[in-house]
């Protein structure tokens, strides 16, 4: 599998897995919605500093905290200089996307429609 590859799996399994566990404590706080955006930005922000000496050349870095994160901060890292050079627009579209985890994560269905299936 391609590092890349790998990367992309790696931070899409981070976001839902924190998703999912966020969920339970912002179906008892529904105003925890934009806090749980938060945290999954601070959480992308951490992969990012996995990676402290990171180089474009290479595309890799000489060191990592954890080592298994590496295809996830290398993707990361690689994904913001792909970002400034494309005026800020995959950027922009993945904090959309990590918004709208967010928002799923305090997604509660209706009783309307849950009464209405009942009857």
């Amino acid at each position: 599998m391609d590092k890349e590859t790998l990367g992309i799996i790696q931070i899409l399994v981070i976001d839902i897995l924190a998703t999912v566990i966020l969920s339970g404590i912002a179906l008892k706080k529904p105003y925890l919605c934009k806090f749980n955006f938060y945290i999954l930005l601070g959480i992308n922000f951490l992969l990012l500093l996995n990676a402290p000496e990171w180089n474009e050349g290479s595309g890799s870095s000489s060191y990592y905290y954890i080592a298994f994160l590496q295809p996830a901060s290398d993707f990361l890292a690689l994904f913001m200089v792909l970002s400034a050079f494309l005026l800020a627009i995959p950027i922009i579209l993945y904090f959309m996307f990590l918004y709208g985890l967010a928002k799923l994560s305090c997604y509660k269905p209706s009783t309307d429609l849950q009464e209405k299936h009942k009857g």
